[in-house]
């Protein structure tokens, strides 16, 4: 892990762009451990700071990093990272100005932090006791670039217009209505 983080600091985006995809495929595996070294040496945290800055290719390999590190990381270890974790760069990445790859895989990132942060609330019980609205929820709806999330209920892709639909009916929607009934009591 020392080395790719050298590598990444030498910060030429052709370099960059190999440890991450070298980074992403670590991720992939089913390996607890071995996805703390990920996080501990702090590599994902520079990753995830191409999301916003970095060009194009090297923002859809970042966020292939993140994609897989929600998808098998433990609930501690998307937890810890997820300050870090910078929602409002995911939406921009939504623009069709960009590539449908990195529409796609933005939108993945999106609902995948979505379900963990809901499913983190009902396993650790912060839902009944908080009685706030979920941060992760709370940042996606209150982002002024939210239209782009709803444009893609019309995206000719149609993995992408699922994907957007599950993100808004399934997993905002669901959450802001409880909420909002949660709060009329």
């Amino acid at each position: 892990m020392k080395i790719l983080c050298e590598k990444f600091e030498e910060n030429n985006p052709k370099v960059q762009g190999e440890v991450l995809w070298f980074l992403s495929n670590i991720c992939v595996v089913d390996n607890h451990y071995l996805l703390q070294q990920v996080i501990e040496t702090g590599i994902l945290s520079k990753a995830l700071k191409i999301i916003p800055t970095g060009d194009e290719e090297n923002k859809i390999e970042a966020s292939y990093c993140l994609y897989n590190i929600l998808e098998k990381g433990s609930y501690e270890q998307v937890f810890r990272i997820s300050e870090e974790i910078n929602i409002e760069s995911l939406i921009e990445n939504l623009s069709t100005f960009y590539s449908m790859e990195l529409i796609k895989i933005s939108l993945l990132c999106l609902c995948k932090l979505t379900q963990r942060a809901l499913a983190f609330a009902v396993e650790y019980g912060t839902e009944r006791i908080d009685g706030n609205l979920n941060p992760v929820i709370k940042k996606i709806t209150s982002s002024q670039k939210y239209y782009l999330i709803e444009e893609l209920l019309k995206h000719p892709n149609p993995e992408i217009e699922e994907n957007a639909r599950v993100l808004i009916d399934e997993l905002i929607t669901p959450t802001l209505d409880k909420f909002d009934k949660r709060m009329g009591e």
